[in-house]
């Protein structure tokens, strides 16, 4: 009896129809290849759930195999390998997907996934592998996502499996799998480290309640401690404090900061920045050179002290922290979970240290490693990802654990036209060519999908200065062009992808002006949303309820039904006293001093929910949005975009007092330790993103977004708006490279016309010059391959210099308008 596929070949009508049903009904797939489709209407639900799949190929192909049967993807010749490479020529069946996902449940897998190749179905046929042929539970899973959406959407997809085939078979374990789908774990590698840290903290000094802070003030004011030091030594740096009257020395503090961060995104250990390479420097960079190569070890000493001091770990930092608990050889004896499977997604994506990691996790549980991802779609480089990250892995596991890899690759594009991918092919193929792209004849990407589009591909040719309106109007024009070429736009959705959140801002400006609804999506907006902006307004008035500018926010957030203008405040000639009185008499929340009352003797998030109940912030918010859209555009219908910021701030509402329960008891809290917290998050939390909004709910918005954020995404539509912007723009930059196993850092800094660098600059500047072009190059690959019918560019001429104009330009373009 298979256990979790049977696969078999049907001629002429001979299929054994009671058999399969039998194993349909214990939840095995069956896999059919006949020379004729059949109906079987009764059997349709297995065919829904994809349980029942019939590939129609050739009948004389089929005759070559009549006896064909494989069980569990276990081969028992060669000749049932080539009869599957025949019939996946001839039919739709992805033999790349069934090797993968049947691939022996004790090696470790490596999957280089081309885009659009079905990733995600992969993982989860490959978990329902291991849970149907091992003794292998969820809870024995992990898994690591690059972000928190990736994370949300496998659990989501996974439960979805589970429950389409329980509806199908009625088999009482899927239902045993959706109970405990939540104890495995499927995080981000934040999220999974920031575990392991609390469970393994303790053995360099961390507690189990390890929070995470960002420690931006600590670490700005070690750096400014230790640089007034440098200057007021007894051996005082003449040159420095001369140099200090052309740079403000405030200057310095911040780009030290800044280069500081930078050794920690790039994952250096402490021993590594003391061990940094500097070279020399000439005079008038002499003295600054001193500085940086002398304070950063100090610096981060410190401040690992003080993490483990306040037992707090930045979010940039949490895989390195991790990096130095693991070193120590008996951590993992005590281990609290047993993990037997650890899946990767996006591994192309990870850094030196969270390879590393992933090896040392593979050695201490004895689990079983699936790594998938795309060197093509690196584009974390800045965080110090590289596109060698397969190469690193297959090293380390070697070096660590003994252990191989078994490599597999997805061609198979579901995702674009046939006819767009044939288009894309030649640029592809033409960055290949000369090495900007890692990609050749096995990278090419075999569509599905036929399209009737007749602009699958438009590239509109232009000039125009940078940020002009001549510009702005071929966007708006491009906008509005795709917006009436869809049949149904609530489905087809279209999106504009940028490399900046300055442009992404630029776009919905020019958007706004237009009267087109965007969904604005560039990460990192949560705490300076309307919702926590009249959180803290309610917030503040609680604590300060006779301070006026408190009740003013207050009396005009989302709580209040009555606003109030400033010129309402002039009469009284700016008396707090009487502003004060004459504010709290128009009885904010409406029945303000019970509120008060309350706080005195309830647990404040009590109050304060019962607040938002009481005034249902939500609803206003829209009656105010849709008021506003109403004013500014009175000719279209807008009750929809204003249901969608009312939703929007509404998931955000809901998300707010999640991270509020997370960061406090709710019995403890005060006002103003709350009110702290939210005065710095919103000063210095740029990390946190906005829930999303679901897809039926953004009516026909155009989304607005990072090409870093459209990733794992696709849309109808793809529209590159800014092909102008070079590369790299050099004012004050770190620049590190690490040469055998040692770090070494060029520095540069521009004030005005004044340049300050070390030697090393001048030789890592090439690297970096090359190595930005090609991962600009991904960065473009990974925008384009969003598209599912058409992608449209717009290619300003007037700068040639190294942009993607420059990049379009290495083949011909196929449509000018």
């Amino acid at each position: 009896m298979p256990k979790h596929s049977y696969l078999t070949v049907s001629i002429r009508d001979n299929i054994q129809k009671e058999i399969l049903q039998t194993y349909l009904l214990n939840g095995v797939k069956v896999i059919v290849f006949t020379d004729r489709d059949h109906d079987f209407e009764d059997l349709r639900a297995y065919r829904d759930a994809k349980l029942l799949q019939i590939y129609v190929t050739e009948g004389n192909e089929l005759s070559k195999y009549p006896m064909l049967s494989i069980v569990d993807g276990q081969f028992s010749s060669l000749l049932e390998r080539r009869a599957l490479k025949h019939f996946s020529k001839s039919s739709h069946f992805n033999l790349e997907q069934y090797l993968v996902e049947h691939a022996p449940s004790d090696v470790h897998l490596s999957v280089k996934a081309g885009a659009g190749t079905g990733k995600t179905t992969v993982m989860i046929q490959r978990i329902l592998y291991i849970l149907q042929t091992t003794e292998t539970s969820l809870k024995e899973l992990a898994m690591i996502t690059f972000t928190r959406e990736a994370a949300h959407r496998m659990f989501q997809k996974l439960r979805e499996e589970f429950y389409c085939r329980y509806q199908a078979t009625g088999a009482v374990k899927y239902l045993t799998y959706i109970e405990e789908l939540p104890s495995m774990q499927i995080s981000t590698i934040h999220s999974f480290a920031k575990e392991l840290i609390k469970e393994m903290g303790s053995i360099i000094g961390y507690g189990s309640n390890v929070s995470i802070k960002s420690l931006k003030m600590q670490r700005s004011a070690i750096i400014e401690r230790y640089i007034n030091e440098w200057v007021q030594s007894e051996n005082r740096d003449r040159e420095l404090l001369a140099l200090f009257n052309d740079i403000p020395l405030y200057k310095v503090i911040e780009i030290a900061n800044d280069f500081w961060e930078e050794m920690e995104q790039k994952g250096l250990s402490e021993n590594e920045i003391k061990c940094i390479h500097w070279g020399g420097a000439a005079t008038p960079s002499a003295s600054l050179h001193r500085l940086f190569s002398t304070i950063f070890p100090l610096c981060e000493k410190e401040l690992q002290e003080l993490k483990i001091d306040s037992n707090a770990i930045t979010l940039s930092d949490l895989t390195r922290q991790l990096d130095y608990i693991t070193r120590h050889s008996s951590v993992f004896q005590n281990k609290k979970k047993t993990l037997s499977y650890l899946f990767i997604d996006e591994f192309q994506d990870t850094d030196d240290i969270q390879i590393k990691l992933a090896s040392r996790l593979v050695g201490a549980y004895n689990m079983k490693l699936f790594v998938v991802g795309d060197i093509k779609q690196s584009i974390y480089r800045f965080r110090g990802a590289k596109y060698t990250a397969f190469d690193i892995l297959r090293n380390q596991l070697k070096s660590i654990t003994g252990g191989t890899m078994r490599n597999y690759s997805l061609t198979t594009n579901y995702r674009s036209s046939v006819r767009l991918l044939d288009q894309m092919e030649t640029y592809f193929s033409a960055w290949g060519k000369i090495d900007f792209l890692p990609y050749g004849k096995k990278d090419s990407l075999k569509g599905v999908r036929q399209s009737s589009e007749e602009q699958s591909l438009l590239v509109q040719k232009r000039t125009f200065e940078r940020h002009s309106d001549l510009q702005e109007s071929h966007t708006i024009n491009m906008i509005n062009m795709a917006k009436e070429g869809l049949e149904n736009p609530r489905k087809q959705r279209i999106a504009v992808l940028v490399r900046t959140n300055n442009q992404a801002f630029y776009i919905q400006q020019w958007c706004k002006k237009a009267g087109i609804d965007v969904q604005l999506d560039i990460g990192g907006t949560f705490y300076v949303s309307p919702t926590v902006k009249d959180f803290k307004a309610l917030v503040d008035a609680l604590l300060f309820p006779r301070r006026p500018i408190a009740l003013f926010n207050l009396l005009n957030s989302s709580y209040s039904n009555t606003y109030v203008g400033w010129s309402a405040l002039t009469s009284f000639g700016g008396d707090e006293s009487r502003v004060s009185e004459f504010l709290t008499s128009l009885n904010p929340l409406g029945n303000w001093e019970k509120y008060l009352e309350d706080l005195r003797i309830t647990p404040v998030l009590a109050v304060i929910r019962e607040i938002v109940e009481k005034t249902n912030p939500v609803s206003r918010y829209y009656l105010t949005e849709l008021a506003q859209l109403n004013q500014e555009r009175p000719d279209q219908e807008n009750e929809t975009e204003a249901r969608a910021r009312a939703l929007q701030y509404e998931l955000n509402l809901n998300h707010l007092f999640e991270l509020i329960h997370n960061q406090f008891s709710s019995e403890f809290v005060s006002l103003y330790s709350l009110q702290s917290w939210l005065q710095l998050q919103i000063a210095v939390n740029r990390d946190e993103d906005e829930p999303l909004l679901d897809e039926k709910d953004q009516g026909e918005r155009v989304h607005v977004m990072t090409v870093h954020k459209s990733k794992g995404l696709e849309f109808h539509t793809i529209i590159l708006p800014f092909t102008d912007k070079v590369f790299r723009y050099v004012f004050n930059e770190l620049l590190l490279e690490k040469l055998e196993d040692k770090w070494h850092a060029g520095w540069f800094i521009r004030d005005g016309e004044a340049e300050y660098k070390n030697d090393n600059h001048v030789r890592l500047q090439s690297t970096e010059e090359n190595e930005s072009i090609k991962e600009e190059t991904r960065l473009l690959y990974v925008a384009m391959t969003r598209a599912e019918e058409r992608l449209w560019l717009i290619a300003n001429q007037k700068y040639t210099y190294n942009n993607w104009y420059m990049l379009l330009a290495k083949q011909g373009v196929h449509t000018h308008v």
